[in-house]
């Protein structure tokens, strides 16, 4: 956790460089505390699915889009991500659209939008989604 608190710490220095490396570092940021989570209490509803770590420090709310949604913004699934450690609390928006290389991400608490196009960040949100969605087939 230490560890985890000082890159983070590094990350929120190097945030105020400029918006191109802080979207990649954000992005990469949350790749790492995400990979590193086990995700043993999931339940899900129709057309969503909540997703609480071992530790309850993260969750994870899985939504498809509704019609309304998916028809105006061509929107497939949203992905709702919380960080709340005593080192570290923040979240993000994942958005999925049937464009598989569009992929939208909102930090919450910023009034930026991450538009990601680089294969790297696309690869990584894509791996979230999968990881998700087999989380949800296996429960």
């Amino acid at each position: 956790m230490r560890k985890m608190f000082f890159l983070i710490l590094t990350a929120s220095i190097l945030m105020s460089v400029s918006v191109s490396a802080s979207t990649e570092l954000g992005i990469g940021i949350f790749d790492y505390i995400l990979s590193r989570t086990d995700f043993k209490d999931v339940t899900c509803e129709t057309y969503s699915c909540n997703f609480v770590s071992t530790d309850r420090t993260v969750q994870m709310k899985l939504v498809r889009a509704n019609l309304v949604q998916h028809i105006t913004k061509d929107l497939n699934f949203m992905l709702d991500v919380s960080f709340d450690s005593p080192l570290f609390k923040s979240g993000l928006l994942v958005q999925y659209y049937n464009n598989r290389n569009l992929i939208r991400v909102f930090i919450k608490g910023a009034s930026t939008t991450i538009e990601s196009k680089k294969k790297k960040d696309i690869t990584a949100l894509k791996q979230w989604l999968e990881n998700a969605l087999s989380h949800v087939k296996s429960s």
